[in-house]
């Protein structure tokens, strides 16, 4: 079975025309494969929940996390905890700034971003906490 386009092209008597048609059906159906690709990754939310003004004389709200409990084993607690030990800064030639950062000392280079220690400790010791 000949495809639709091409029985369309063989109706058009002249080779000219014929020529520019068939670079614009070629051209269509590029097109028409790029959309359906980025169609296919198009990943769109809308969020229909009602959007809340702030009023300066309501109450902040609480909000309520879910527990750390039974998510680490021992030997995973312990794993962190030695990451941002001063044994392991020692051991590698490490330091922390004050924003959570680990640094090599003799590059001055990152290791692993800021937060990266003070957020290990918040987890740490909500886990101990429990």
């Amino acid at each position: 079975s000949v495809p639709q386009d091409n029985k369309l092209l063989e109706r058009i008597p002249d080779p000219a025309v014929r020529a520019l048609f068939g670079q614009i059906i070629a051209e269509r159906n590029r097109y028409r494969k790029e959309v359906n690709l980025l169609k296919q990754h198009a990943n769109i939310t809308i969020d229909k929940r009602p959007v809340r003004q702030f009023d300066a004389s309501a109450k902040p709200s609480v909000e309520v996390l879910p527990s750390l409990t039974g998510i680490l084993t021992e030997s995973e607690k312990k794993a962190l905890a030695y990451a941002i030990s001063d044994e392991c800064m020692e051991k590698h030639n490490w330091q922390t700034t004050q924003a959570g950062q680990v640094k090599d000392m003799e590059y001055n280079t990152e290791i692993f971003p800021r937060g990266f220690v003070t957020g290990l400790r918040k987890l740490l010791g909500e886990v101990d906490d429990r």
